[in-house]
């Protein structure tokens, strides 16, 4: 199935509420996270290369790719987070970003086998979610609490 495909799917299984493409703003959403938790090293990458260039990177959590999906239940029900899906594993890989509750958060989460991020949409707090063959390996930008600090991992 396409990504395409997966995001229809998703539509219709949350409401508008829960799950919302962001068609006229996501420009400026993407822009207003990278100016806060990215460094710009290069004008070359615009609104690419953020895993490699979060400001003030820290480790959080090391999580088999079998129970990652447990960590989300450390998020707030009744917000929604900005989930910035990464389309590739190159530098200038594509970006897209969703509007999520953490229930869709978790779906869009297990219908991509690639990074992404997942943010505050007060951009309180930045998270990066790196996959690896067995282990989701998460990171925060700067030492502002998130949700998944103190998750517990069971």
């Amino acid at each position: 199935m396409m990504w395409e495909e997966k995001i229809e799917k998703l539509k219709k299984e949350f409401s508008a509420q829960e799950f919302h493409i962001p068609f006229t703003n996501w420009l400026g959403i993407m822009k207003g996270i990278e100016s806060k938790f990215i460094v710009k090293q290069s004008s070359t990458y615009f609104l690419t290369n953020w895993k490699e260039n979060i400001k003030s990177r820290y480790f959080v959590h090391g999580i088999a790719s079998s129970t990652f999906q447990n960590i989300f239940i450390a998020l707030d029900e009744s917000q929604t987070y900005w989930f910035v899906a990464v389309m590739g594993n190159v530098p200038t890989s594509k970006q897209y970003v969703y509007s999520c509750s953490p229930r869709a958060l978790l779906s869009l989460a297990s219908m991509t086998s690639n990074d992404f991020f997942i943010v505050d949409k007060r951009l309180s707090w930045f998270t990066y979610f790196h996959r690896t063959d067995d282990k989701v390996i998460v990171y925060k930008s700067g030492e502002t609490e998130t949700p998944f600090d103190t998750a517990v991992l069971s």
